[in-house]
């Protein structure tokens, strides 16, 4: 994680969004651990294609 940090930094990067799943607290607790914390965002979707309805994440 430091590699990929140093490495956006380098590239002009100032943040890192994550997107996670709220059921997975595995993965939330594998962030919190590497300094990331819980905004209060909201992330909105619509999806335009009904084949991509049955492919959650697509």
């Amino acid at each position: 994680m430091q590699e990929l940090e140093q490495r956006l930094a380098g590239l002009g990067c100032d943040k890192i969004n994550l997107l996670i799943e709220p059921e997975n607290g595995a993965v939330q607790a594998f962030y919190e651990k590497q300094g990331f914390s819980r905004d209060e965002l909201i992330f909105m979707e619509k999806w335009i294609t009904p084949a991509q309805t049955s492919a959650k994440g697509v």
